[in-house]
């Protein structure tokens, strides 16, 4: 804006030739005199005007420095959550993992007992050594008080009539039309979302699950 102010001398010689062309123009010969009483302000208002353009390239290149200073620190901050979230997702895909596992693992033994209730449940097999204890005699005395020993568990449910699968809950639901009752309302969820549709007692083809209640006296 101002190609001369760095070199005092050079604009003052640029405002000379300004003036002198001017005082020619109007017929003035002699400009000693006026050049002697404006050089010292013409001096001071380029120094102030070199001053001033300095002042403003030194703020320009502190705002510079601001803002890059500014960014640096933003795109840090940005690459440090961008690396947490990554990490708060691995973490959250193992912990899912794991509960998935663990989810697995207790279906599968849930079911493994089932399966075991299928090739010879504790039903049966007590079934069975009812069927002896009430042919009677003297040598059967000791399994009919083992029976009536067992018929009852800690929590009221018959030993008979406890589910093959959990070993704890009563049988509730009957499967049609076999009409076997072998598990309990829980277990025969998860028998039917194993995709499981055989009785566990006879094998065949489950057509109907009939819930069904006692009442204990």
């Amino acid at each position: 804006m101002f190609p001369y102010i760095f070199v005092n001398n050079t604009w003052y010689l640029h405002c000379c030739n300004i003036v002198r062309a001017v005082l020619m123009y109007h017929g003035v010969s002699n400009m000693q005199p006026f050049f002697l009483r404006n050089k010292a302000r013409w001096q001071q208002e380029a120094k102030a005007k070199e001053e001033l353009l300095l002042q403003a390239i030194s703020i320009k290149k502190e705002r510079e420095q601001i803002e890059e200073s500014a960014k640096s620190k933003e795109d840090m901050i940005k690459l440090k959550a961008e690396r947490n979230l990554l990490k708060y997702r691995d973490d959250i895909h193992k912990l899912e993992k794991e509960i998935a596992q663990l989810r697995l693992k207790t279906d599968s033994s849930k079911i493994a007992a089932l399966r075991m209730g299928i090739d010879g449940s504790y039903a049966g097999r007590f079934a069975d050594l009812k069927n002896v204890a009430a042919m009677g005699g003297p040598r059967n005395s000791f399994i009919r008080e083992l029976v009536s020993d067992y018929s009852v568990t800690s929590g009221g449910v018959k030993r008979e009539r406890e589910c093959v699968m959990c070993l704890s809950e009563e049988m509730s639901v009957v499967f049609l039309p076999c009409a076997h009752q072998v598990v309990c309302t829980t277990c025969n969820e998860l028998h039917e979302k194993q995709g499981m549709q055989d009785c566990p007692s006879c094998r065949s083809p489950i057509q109907r699950r009939i819930a069904v209640r006692y009442t204990h006296t």
